[in-house]
């Protein structure tokens, strides 16, 4: 990837993703808010069990809940 494929460091979308994002319904970009919201958790979740193998269910759920509202790594 080179400069001309990122804007601000982010990449740039491909113009047809683009275009199926904006043709989308409201509801429809909702969903795929949601699918992303629940894969970032699973990710982060996978994360915190790798780091922190020996934590119990619940203290590992509190700092995922922790993490997620205060968005910070």
């Amino acid at each position: 990837m080179n400069r001309a494929d990122t804007f601000h460091g982010n990449e740039v979308l491909d113009p047809r993703l683009l275009e199926c994002y904006r043709h989308a319904t409201p509801g429809a970009k909702l969903a795929v808010v949601g699918r992303l919201n629940e894969t970032l958790i699973t990710l982060k979740e996978a994360a915190l069990r790798a780091a922190h193998p020996d934590l119990p269910v619940e203290k590992r759920r509190e700092l995922l809940r922790r993490w997620w509202l205060g968005a910070s790594d």
